[in-house]
C-alpha cells in the first residue's frame, strides 16, 4: 500500500513539474486528469492568509481554482512553518 501512494505522489511530482518549469503558472484541469494525475493524494498542505489551500507533491504545489484551472507553484522559503 504505501509503495503504491508513493508511486502516486511521484507521478503527480512528475507531471507538476514538467507543467511548472518557471516557478508559476496556470493550467486547465482537463490536462492533468489526462496525464492521471491523482487530486486525492498530496504530501501536505499550506494555508495563505486568505485562506486558500494550496496542496503539495513534495516541492510542487497546486491551488485549484473555480474556474476548471489550476495555479501550479513551487514551494517556497516563507511557506515553513515557523
Amino acid at each position: 500500500m504505501i509503495l503504491e501512494i508513493n508511486k502516486i505522489l511521484r507521478r503527480n511530482r512528475k507531471i507538476l513539474k514538467v507543467f511548472n518549469p518557471e516557478g508559476k503558472t496556470t493550467i486547465r484541469r482537463k490536462y492533468l486528469e489526462k496525464l492521471d494525475f491523482d487530486f486525492r493524494y498530496h504530501t501536505h498542505d499550506f494555508k495563505t492568509k486568505n485562506n486558500n489551500i494550496y496542496k503539495f507533491c513534495y516541492e510542487y504545489g497546486y491551488l485549484e481554482l473555480d474556474n476548471e484551472k489550476v495555479l501550479i507553484v513551487n514551494w517556497q522559503p516563507y511557506m515553513s512553518k515557523k
